[in-house]
């Protein structure tokens, strides 16, 4: 595998005692790599900082080899904050129509909407989004993170309110992009959610990385856990 996405000594100060990184690693294509730690551990700041977001004050970021200050490395980035805020009184078509057009993709016939609501196992019933429940909101919010067909998905917390049936699909589609040589960076606070979804596991503590494994590594998910909670120093 090679490198899509590399870190290499990026930084970012909110203030003296306070930064994140330095940072050096890399997302290799066609693998999940799932970014844990405790809260406040920093992982959210390195999303921002991969998104330009927050760019970093020292070192470089890297997608697909242009430097990630240039808005045309983020062309082919799909990205679901963990926090989702919808206009209630839209309906979903209204909503992945207004996104396309944010993405300047084209605008497609209502068939071809249905039929890529279906794929996430929702339905276009002409409702409002404040009648649909979370779950539902959340794998919208799924759908319209994969609109550009993204070569890098980022995915902050994406089970949040998402049933058993939703995590499995969820699941899926994350082992259908790495089948076509795509990378998925998985930031969770949940150990139990990524054991069989991540090839390789970072753990961030207190703004910098303290080690990156790969899953296999792992005889069992309580190893996991021991060597998680040993790192973060619990």
């Amino acid at each position: 595998m090679n490198a899509i996405v590399q870190f290499l000594e990026a930084e970012l100060h909110y203030s003296a005692n306070n930064r994140i990184g330095p940072l050096n690693f890399s997302l290799e294509r066609g693998e999940c790599l799932a970014l844990v730690g405790p809260n406040g551990a920093g992982k959210s700041s390195i999303i921002q900082m991969l998104l330009n977001l927050r760019p970093p004050i020292l070192g470089k970021i890297s997608i697909n080899g242009k430097d990630s200050s240039l808005p045309e490395s983020r062309e082919k980035i799909g990205y679901l904050s963990e926090w989702v805020e919808f206009p209630l009184d839209w309906k979903a078509v209204e909503l992945i129509q207004l996104h396309r057009n944010i993405l300047n993709l084209p605008r497609v016939k209502l068939l071809e909407i249905q039929e890529y609501l279906a794929i996430w196992g929702l339905e276009d019933n002409g409702k409002k989004l404040k009648s649909w429940s979370k779950g539902m909101r959340q794998r919208l919010a799924l759908a319209l993170s994969q609109l550009n067909e993204p070569l890098v998905w980022i995915l902050d917390e994406p089970n949040t309110g998402l049933d058993p049936l939703g995590i499995a699909l969820l699941n899926q589609r994350i082992g259908d992009e790495r089948v076509k040589g795509n990378s998925v960076l998985l930031s969770s606070h949940r150990l139990a959610e990524i054991y069989n979804t991540a090839q390789r596991v970072l753990v961030v503590n207190k703004g910098r990385v303290c080690d990156i494994k790969k899953m296999n590594e792992f005889p069992s998910y309580s190893d996991l856990e021991s060597w998680f909670l040993e790192k973060v120093g619990h």
